[in-house]
């Protein structure tokens, strides 16, 4: 198997910059913007996003964004520097929901069940923004563009090993039924280092895990592209689509999880046409 993709330390700083120059409305992060949930890389990604910044940046708490990516951890820094962690706003007769799921072993809670119902009982359109990704779309067959993921064999582990466990259980069920009675279009997550999408009872899931850090090898039957290394950074993972950074194309001999600007868009555009009053980028 192949090594990982390391995009290079830039990569933010150009996809933010790409950004800004686009047009969008605003960019939705997908969480863990930080390596470490530290003062010193929330100020560093903070400088980063103020300079030359036009368009708005919103944040979904990522497990790495917590004092520790893994167990327990606080989340006082993230609360006290971005606010609420499940939070909605509406634009444009759509209604976009930011959920806290960063503590991927323990789940969706009850309290946050009940207040993502009542969010959701309104008329009209919803995305979801969360970070880390439902179980039941582990059965969920992928689509055509994207290309088929098979189980790995037991043996297998680090990447492979990822995909396969890297899921919330507690909730998960609740978490689909009000996704699929209450009009939602999209539901984007980031956690896994890679891009998936697939449509599951009128709803499309985009995992759009490649904004930064390390990208690597989808399990076989991802299609192989030659594409160019995604433009994105160190950390941080975002829900819109991700430029190509030139002079930086290179071709490596496994699956690259990074797609091209045209398939990324397309897949979003699917979800929010461009008859929309919104602008979105691609």
């Amino acid at each position: 198997m192949g090594a990982r993709v390391l995009p290079g330390a830039d990569a933010f700083p150009d996809q933010w910059r790409a950004l800004q120059a686009s047009g969008v409305d605003f960019v939705l992060q997908l969480g863990d913007f930080v390596s470490e949930g530290t003062v010193e890389e929330y100020r560093a990604h903070v400088a980063v996003v103020e300079n030359g910044a036009t368009r708005p940046l919103l944040h979904t708490i990522g497990n790495h964004d917590r004092s520790r990516p893994n167990g327990d951890a606080d989340k006082g820094l993230y609360d006290a520097v971005f606010g609420e962690r499940d939070w909605f706003f509406d634009r444009a007769g759509w209604r976009f929901v930011s959920l806290d799921t960063s503590d991927r072993g323990r789940g969706l809670t009850p309290a946050q069940l009940t207040w993502l119902a009542a969010v959701l009982a309104v008329p009209g359109p919803k995305v979801i923004f969360t970070h880390v990704p439902p179980a039941y779309i582990k059965s969920i067959e992928p689509l055509k563009e994207v290309g088929a993921l098979e189980e790995p064999r037991e043996d297998k582990g680090g990447y492979f090993r990822d995909f396969f466990t890297n899921y919330f259980e507690g909730g998960a069920s609740e978490f689909e039924r009000l996704v699929e009675a209450n009009g939602v279009k999209a539901v984007y997550m980031g956690h896994i280092h890679a891009f998936w999408a697939a449509d599951w009872k009128g709803v499309r899931y985009v995992i759009s895990g490649g904004g930064g850090s390390p990208l690597y090898p989808l399990p076989p039957g991802y299609p192989k592209k030659n594409s160019r290394t995604p433009c994105a950074s160190r950390s941080p993972q975002t829900a819109s689509a991700r430029p190509s950074c030139p002079g930086r194309a290179r071709r490596s001999s496994f699956p690259r999880p990074a797609l091209t600007l045209r398939l990324v868009a397309s897949v979003i555009q699917k979800v929010i046409p461009k008859s929309s009053t919104l602008n979105f980028w691609g």
